[in-house]
């Protein structure tokens, strides 16, 4: 009966081993699984850092292309202002030259107007005055007529 119980108490030694080594290889389950989720969790923070980079990115890309739209709108409107400017330019010199012009319209007229007794007969004025001609100038409205000779 001793040997028996001691027969009995190895078995239950045996199955109290297979226990605890079964208990074992599921602790070192566990544990994997564990770092396997760890890991998991890691390459995700890994996946969003790297989404966080390219918005990052994608952002820098879009301020650099607006900063370059605002500098091609700078640029053109500094085009339409020095357009303007030479426009602006060329209408002054077009209505100086149109002052002048009237100026020596006016002097031409005063100085061979048979009237104007400080006349110059000139070959212009004599021209002007074979000719019925009506001008009007900024201060003095000419009539000269063409049967007057000198």
């Amino acid at each position: 009966v001793e040997s028996t119980s001691q027969e009995a108490k190895v078995e239950s030694t045996s199955q109290e081993a297979k226990v605890e080594s079964t208990s074992q290889e599921a602790k070192v389950e566990s544990t994997s699984q564990e770092a396997k989720v760890e890991s998991t969790s890691q390459e995700a923070k890994v996946e969003s850092t790297s989404q966080e980079a390219k918005v990052e990115s994608t952002s820098q890309e879009a301020k650099v292309e607006s900063t370059s739209q605002e500098a091609k709108v700078e640029s053109t409107s500094q085009e339409a202002k020095v357009e303007s400017t030479s426009q602006e330019a060329k209408v002054e010199s077009t209505s100086q030259e149109a002052k002048v012009e009237s100026s020596i319209l006016r002097n031409m007229l005063l100085n061979t107007h048979p009237l104007n007794p400080k006349a110059r007969r000139t070959k212009i004025g004599r021209d002007l005055e074979r000719h019925t001609c009506l001008f009007k100038v900024p201060q003095l409205t000419v009539h000269v007529r063409s049967k007057t000779k000198p």
